[in-house]
């Protein structure tokens, strides 16, 4: 483990050479070394001093698939409405490997992610987690140049998925859960934090089971520019319609409510509506104003969905 953690740091030490430029990489290595090291030595120490803390302490799993109507609107995309699948589950091994799909209703959080589960308590779960810190984004005008010749102008970024460290609290029908990354996968740009933290709690009336939720993503600025930024894009094009714009990090703030009942022992219906109200720094970015006025685009996320899910 040790080893491991020297090893990490020999390989990013001589980019600290370049001084100011490659000081945040170096940062996010050590970090990243910091959080393996810290995960193996956790898993190796504190395994050994509680009994809820084998192996075999999580594994196993579910899968949801769901079937019905989904309506959705959001500044990212075309407006959504009509049939919809809905795919949510999880799997985890007996060595700590999960992978996990959200897409569905009454979900804590959202996306497909994979990770390492290294430690549990009676009330608490560690994982070392990759999750989905901003989607793919597809931005294209079109432009005139100083000659008047229109010109597409594409803003077109890939996913971002991060590393980071996920922590889920149960309490009875209440659920915790907090999420630090700082180690993000995407090639086109340095450094980057995600974070979110989420509460959740459900309700069993009778047969109906009543779900609410409420949570809160952070992006730091490097994400947001590397999305929404205009700076690059102005400097290269000069075109005016898109004035120069750098963003700060920014907050998602996410409220959820939902309700299921069991039609069957396998055949649950379900319905549920999620709100997102999106960060300022993403609202501002001018690319994004004119992109979603000429879509007709609403500036924040609603999705209502009414389905009929198949547990296996």
């Amino acid at each position: 483990m040790v080893r491991l953690l020297l090893n990490g740091l020999v390989n990013i030490l001589p980019l600290t050479n370049n001084k100011v430029k490659n000081m945040k990489t170096f940062i996010r290595g050590v970090t990243t070394g910091l959080l393996v090291s810290s995960s193996l030595l956790i898993s190796t120490t504190l395994l050994a001093e509680d009994n809820l803390n084998n192996e075999d302490a999580r594994s196993g799993g579910y899968l949801k698939i769901g079937f019905g109507y989904k309506y959705e609107e959001t500044p990212y995309h075309d407006e959504k409405n009509g049939a919809a699948l809905f795919l949510s589950g999880r799997y985890q091994f007996n060595n700590g490997l999960y992978i996990e799909a959200s897409h569905g209703a009454n979900e804590l959080s959202l996306g497909n992610s994979v990770g390492f589960n290294f430690f549990n308590t009676e009330h608490w779960s560690f994982d070392a987690h990759i999750t989905q810190a901003h989607g793919s984004t597809t931005m294209r005008f079109n432009l005139k140049d100083e000659s008047g010749d229109i010109m597409v102008h594409n803003m077109d970024r890939s996913d971002t998925q991060m590393l980071g460290l996920r922590t889920t609290g149960t309490y009875g029908q209440t659920t915790i859960q907090f999420i630090a990354a700082p180690y993000s996968f995407n090639q086109d740009y340095d450094d980057g934090v995600f974070a979110s933290a989420w509460l959740a709690h459900s309700w069993q009336i009778k047969n109906w089971e009543l779900y609410a939720s409420a949570g809160v993503n952070y992006r730091s600025k490097e994400i947001i520019n590397h999305y929404y930024a205009t700076s690059d894009e102005i400097v290269a094009l000069d075109v005016p319609i898109l004035p120069a714009y750098e963003a700060g990090g920014g907050f998602d703030i996410i409220t959820q409510v939902g309700l299921s009942y069991p039609v069957s022992e396998s055949i649950l219906f379900e319905s549920y509506l999620r709100y997102t109200d999106v960060s300022d720094s993403i609202i501002d970015s001018p690319a994004m104003q004119i992109f979603s006025s000429l879509n007709e685009r609403s500036e924040n996320v609603t999705e209502f969905g009414l389905l009929f899910s198949y547990v296996f």
